[in-house]
């Protein structure tokens, strides 16, 4: 019985290791400076829509096959979004992990779109939080507070082959929080690295 087990384990490591050490996953990293368009989704009340920069975001995409991918990046969040009229006001740091599945369509050799969506992990300390009434003046102050929040993500993307090394790209994002949490879209391009 050993002797079938131990058969069955070599018929299976032989079996399967000439397709992993044939399969190379095409990666390719890079830097994308990004502008959003923000509102915060606060347990009180939703904050006014603010227009803020990430200086870098760094992206990772790793190839599954020639279609599809697997697309993550890391970026630091450091904004303010003022209570405008009537409104609330919060001030908000953390760290955003984006994982994504995209897939391609065909355009040209060089021009690649792709097209997915995925998961926004955010953990975010947002601190002074404050309401106003209608003419500007502080309401009251909000109780700080740190949350880990899930978003959904569509996310969209452009790629410029310059070199068989260096690809220019584009992005396009849209985030919507499962419950409190930054809502938005923006824009986003860079270069990356391919190999």
């Amino acid at each position: 019985m050993k002797r079938i087990g131990l058969c069955a384990v070599a018929v299976l490591a032989s079996a399967v290791s000439p397709g992993v050490a044939a399969w190379e996953v095409e990666t390719s990293v890079g830097a994308t400076p990004m502008v959003m368009n923000y509102q915060s989704k606060e347990p009180e009340a939703n904050t006014d829509w603010e227009m803020i920069t990430y200086p870098l975001s760094i992206s990772v995409t790793f190839n599954l096959n020639r279609i599809n991918r697997v697309v993550t990046d890391l970026r630091y969040a450091d904004f303010d979004i003022p209570a405008g009229k009537g409104g609330i006001g919060v001030s908000v740091k953390g760290w955003q992990l984006t994982t994504a599945l995209q897939h391609r369509f065909r355009m040209t050799r060089n021009i690649r779109p792709w097209v997915g969506g995925g998961l926004v992990s955010s953990v975010l300390d947002v601190s002074d939080r404050h309401r106003t009434d209608r003419d500007g003046f502080l309401i009251e102050r909000l109780s700080d507070r740190t949350d880990s929040t899930m978003s959904a993500i569509a996310l969209t993307g452009l790629e410029w082959e310059i070199t068989r090394y260096w690809v220019f790209a584009t992005e396009a994002r849209y985030e919507v929080p499962f419950s409190d949490g930054l809502h938005g879209y923006g824009l986003g391009a860079g270069l990356r690295y391919q190999f």
